[in-house]
């Protein structure tokens, strides 16, 4: 049996939004492979998030959204710190209902520093309408999950 070695690299693994946890821990389990964390996938972009839009860390408040087709998670933060979470569902992963939302989330958690920033995938349209007053960083478009924001961060280890 090889040695185990902390110093292996580490992997990420992409588990879709309603996917089976408990199954992704047997899988893992019967290959001999020790989940040592289980953390959303965006959560390991913010650090590359913050990078690209750096007055996501700067100071004053300012607001993410994380798009997953029709799951879509808002955070807030202050100079860089998260200060709330909350997740609403779409009626259905269109730009028009993402705008919509945007503009109650705003009015509800804001004002901000700057304008949200909008990342993720799966919307079926992708088109980001005018109307849309956010800075989108990654356009939430198709159904491809490997966003550059995060799959940089991860393939960096930040």
């Amino acid at each position: 049996m090889p040695r185990r070695d902390e110093n292996w690299p580490t992997a990420a693994a992409y588990l879709p939004t309603g996917g089976d946890l408990d199954a992704l821990r047997a899988t893992a389990a019967s290959h001999d492979v020790h989940l040592h964390s289980i953390a959303p996938a965006w959560s390991a972009g913010l650090a590359s998030l913050t990078r690209q839009v750096p007055s996501l860390a700067g100071p004053g408040p300012s607001a993410v959204a994380l798009v997953e087709g029709s799951l879509v998670t808002w955070l807030t933060a202050s100079a860089g710190t998260i200060t709330s979470m909350q997740q609403r569902y779409l009626d259905a992963p269109r730009a028009g209902l993402l705008t919509e939302l945007l503009d109650r989330l705003v009015e509800e958690t804001g004002p901000f520093a700057h304008p949200a920033t909008v990342v993720g995938w799966g919307l079926e349209d992708g088109a980001i309408p005018p109307a849309l007053r956010a800075n989108v960083v990654s356009p939430p478009g198709g159904r491809d999950a490997a966003a550059c924001w995060m799959l940089d961060s991860m393939a960096h280890g930040t």
